[in-house]
């Protein structure tokens, strides 16, 4: 089968645990009595338009619904077995599409990395990197070849240009990660489901 998709993107919702509407995202992993669970709201090869910025003409979509903003920014943080629930659906779709895990990066990506335009040559990024508002350059930074302007969060622990903090989900997955390093950390768990995964076959 041929699909639309070249590249999964992962959110959080900003809502409670119990969150889950459908028109956002593909997938949605909720917590319903302690349980984590994945509900697939839209066939994953139907595009939908609301979820990435610049990015939906190919790419799919999967939310862990929680950070609300109520109660403080880390009351209610993406939980172990949500992660855990997430990472494995990660690695089922990575498989389908058949990437291989040493390849993960520019494939299965946070929000705050794609609003970030890390899988695009930093030099390029840096001239469209920390203006504000973004959503004001997104005409120049498309012409030179990007979705848009750099939209995320305002500060990498490697270094990369910062943006203007519209998006920065799973920047990272509690607050005593180091800032930058979920995208990273949820790619480990993926990898290690695929090859649970592949070793049950």
């Amino acid at each position: 089968m041929k699909y639309f998709w070249d590249q999964i993107a992962v959110h959080w919702s900003a809502t409670d645990y119990e969150w889950l509407e459908t028109g956002d995202y593909h997938e949605v992993i909720n917590v319903v009595n302690g349980n984590a669970t994945l509900h697939k709201l839209t066939d994953i090869n139907t595009p939908l338009f609301a979820s990435t910025y610049g990015r939906n003409h190919n790419t799919i979509s999967l939310s862990f619904a929680c950070m609300s903003p109520v109660g403080g920014t880390w009351a209610s943080p993406p939980t172990e077995h949500m992660l855990d629930v997430g990472c494995k659906r990660l690695a089922e779709l990575a498989i389908l599409r058949g990437w291989p895990a040493d390849q993960l990066e520019r494939k299965i990506m946070t929000h705050a990395e794609m609003a970030a335009l890390r899988d695009y040559p930093r030099g390029l990024v840096e001239a469209y990197s920390n203006k504000a508002p973004s959503s004001s350059w997104d005409h120049l930074a498309q012409a030179a070849g990007l979705p848009h302007a750099n939209y995320g969060p305002s500060s990498w622990h490697d270094g990369w240009p910062g943006g203007d903090v519209v998006r920065w989900d799973l920047w990272q997955l509690k607050p005593s990660d180091q800032g930058g390093i979920g995208g990273h950390l949820l790619r480990v768990g993926v990898a290690e489901w695929m090859a649970k995964l592949e070793a049950a076959k």
